[in-house]
């Protein structure tokens, strides 16, 4: 009889979450409804003692999105990624997969949110493809959370960083999860997010998700924030949001500060990225700063620039800077990133200046 109850438990326990549900082993999982708001029945889980998990599910931006742990050491056959322990953080990962790929790209994804101490202490975020190892824990699973319910509970985690590092990790998590939701509201969340006034850690964070998973939406608000927003801290991490950005405006925009910015050190970093993201069509723009930019320091960043071109157009380029620049800084900076190449026609190169 015991074996049959257990049995059934089980099945209830798996039923619970089929479909648009998360699959979850070693766990005990109660259902609750936020259709009165999400924010008054997770204050209703946290004024319980012991330590939980609150999860839930919403619609996911497009694309391949996984989100697992691929270091696991999770004994799960289930999830084509591995799995994740709710209890360990293991090695997260956003983005695709191709082990992980399927005809149809998931609709939706799942928010974790632990709760100790009568607070919330972590925020995490699973695929569908993700089997998830409860440790033994209670999940709360609610049904009927809004979208906007949802993006506006995270951006309060999200705002409560600051120089604690257990903190940061909370706001990090949470402005992952923002990201993640295919709601308008979360494009103005990280708006809000990235404005002056927040630390440093918040608007790292949400300037990276921004131009990262956001898309055309993510170009438009860094690039109308570069418009306006002074911070010299934001503006360097835009430059690298930017260069993960979709949208065919963005490398434009990479162009754009590399030439134009009044800040020697946004220009640097602009060609750095373009050089990583752009091959061939940044080579150009890298060369016309050797050639033109009144800054020595932003030339030694545009001739490393040319090294981390593709070695059959990087190589070239720096031959042709060291044997003709007439900066001798440019000429020096560009026969030591020769030498650091191991190509050989810069072996050749070199072996000629030191046999003259």
């Amino acid at each position: 009889m015991k074996n049959l109850l257990l049995i059934a438990a089980v099945l209830v326990s798996a039923l619970a979450f089929a479909g648009d549900q998360p699959q979850i082993t070693n766990a005990k999982v109660e259902t609750r409804s936020a259709a009165n708001g999400l924010e008054q029945q997770v204050k209703s889980i946290v004024s319980q003692s012991s330590p939980s998990w609150i999860a839930y599910a919403e619609p996911v931006i497009a694309g391949e999105n996984t989100m697992c742990c691929f270091n696991s050491s999770v004994n799960v056959t289930k999830g084509c990624c591995g799995g994740c322990k709710l209890e360990r953080d293991g090695s997260s990962f956003h983005g695709s997969s191709t082990g992980c790929s399927s005809l149809e790209a998931p609709t939706t994804f799942f928010i974790f949110l632990r709760t100790a101490n009568g607070s919330i202490e972590k925020a995490r975020t699973f695929s569908p493809n993700c089997t998830i190892d409860g440790s033994g824990m209670t999940v709360y699973w609610l049904n009927d959370v809004k979208p906007t319910d949802s993006i506006a509970y995270l951006t309060k985690l999200a705002s409560t960083d600051d120089t604690n590092e257990h903190k940061k990790d909370i706001s990090s998590g949470a402005i992952a999860a923002i990201a993640m939701h295919a709601d308008p509201a979360a494009d103005v969340a990280l708006d809000k997010l990235i404005s002056t006034g927040r630390t440093n850690h918040i608007v790292e964070q949400a300037t990276f998700w921004t131009g990262n998973a956001r898309g055309t939406r993510g170009y438009e608000i860094l690039s109308s924030q570069l418009e306006h927003n002074s911070s010299h801290f934001f503006r360097k991490h835009a430059v690298f949001a930017l260069s993960q950005n979709s949208d065919p405006r963005a490398q434009k925009k990479l162009i754009d500060l590399a030439r134009h910015d009044s800040d020697s050190d946004i220009r640097s970093e602009s060609l750095f990225w373009l050089a990583q993201e752009a091959g061939t069509k940044a080579a150009g723009v890298i060369s016309d700063a050797i050639a033109d930019d009144p800054n020595t320091d932003v030339k030694k960043k545009a001739v490393f620039a040319l090294s981390q071109l593709p070695t059959d157009e990087g190589v070239p380029l720096l031959i042709d800077q060291a044997k003709r620049n007439p900066n001798p800084v440019v000429r020096k900076e560009a026969i030591f990133w020769l030498g650091q190449s191991e190509d050989s026609r810069a072996l050749d190169f070199i072996a000629s200046i030191l046999e003259r």
